[in-house]
């Protein structure tokens, strides 16, 4: 009995420890921009996925040699969301869209560079078991 109590004890505070990790990351999680793109990245025009949700936004950043990075998601497949990427990026003045060095349906990576602004755009689609997740980074280096 004695045991028992023991390890019913221990699995209370495993629990309670759990709680509050998941609480703590919870907060952590929280978009900077309420789920928006931010604003250095709409100043540019980037192109936004019509279909997909920002579930990362990074940091709060005010200039571009920090950087942003963003997090989407979306039921779309990893060719669809590329096509999409390539022709935003087709139609945007000053910016060359290097085609991928890997594409198949369950990555695709790609970089777009304006060497006006000597900006340079990341982009990587991988297809998860649930959902199709969007990174992207936008820095000037």
């Amino acid at each position: 009995m004695r045991s028992y109590q023991i390890g019913l004890t221990s699995i209370v505070v495993l629990l309670a420890i759990g709680l509050v990790v998941n609480a703590a990351y919870a907060d952590r999680s929280k978009l900077l921009n309420d789920g928006a793109y931010p604003a250095l990245y709409q100043k540019y025009g980037l192109p936004e996925y019509p279909a997909a949700t920002i579930t990362s936004d990074g940091r709060s950043a005010d200039n571009l040699s920090d950087g942003i990075s963003l997090m989407l998601t979306t039921s779309d497949g990893v060719q669809t969301v590329g096509a999409f990427y390539e022709s935003a990026f087709s139609s945007l003045p000053g910016w060359a869209f290097a085609p991928p060095n890997f594409s198949n349906d369950t990555l695709y990576g790609a970089t777009a560079v304006n060497d006006d602004e000597g900006l340079r755009y990341q982009l990587t689609v991988t297809k998860l078991p649930d959902y199709t997740q969007i990174s992207i980074s936008f820095l000037k280096p």
